[in-house]
């Protein structure tokens, strides 16, 4: 599969609340990227690591992941603020800002 196949699929995956299948689509494309794309990556997996876990009924891993995530996407913002994706990331954890919500769909376009 391509690079912007990995990204799409988990983009559906992360959809359809499919957040573990998701972290692994982007992982693939994590470890052959370097930032600041590592940084959004990150980012992006480190929320679907928020979904699995408040699917588990995990607040305090939810809660840990859910403020990396914040970080990595502060980190990057110079690079990428503006971008569908990135605003769309940020959006994404703004609205699972609550505990008991799961991150809505990132949409980039």
């Amino acid at each position: 599969m391509s690079q912007i196949d990995y990204l799409d699929q988990g983009l559906r995956h992360f959809a359809r609340q499919n957040y573990f299948a998701a972290h692994e689509d982007w992982e693939v494309l994590w470890l052959v990227r370097s930032a600041p794309e590592k940084l959004l990556l990150q980012a992006m997996i480190l929320l679907a690591g928020v979904g699995v876990h408040r699917q588990k009924n995990r607040s305090n891993p939810a809660r840990r992941l859910h403020t990396l995530a914040r970080t990595r996407l502060l980190e990057c913002k110079i690079e990428y603020t503006g971008l569908p994706l990135w605003n769309s990331v940020w959006n994404a954890l703004e609205a699972s800002e609550k505990e008991e919500v799961l991150p809505p769909p990132i949409a980039i376009g």
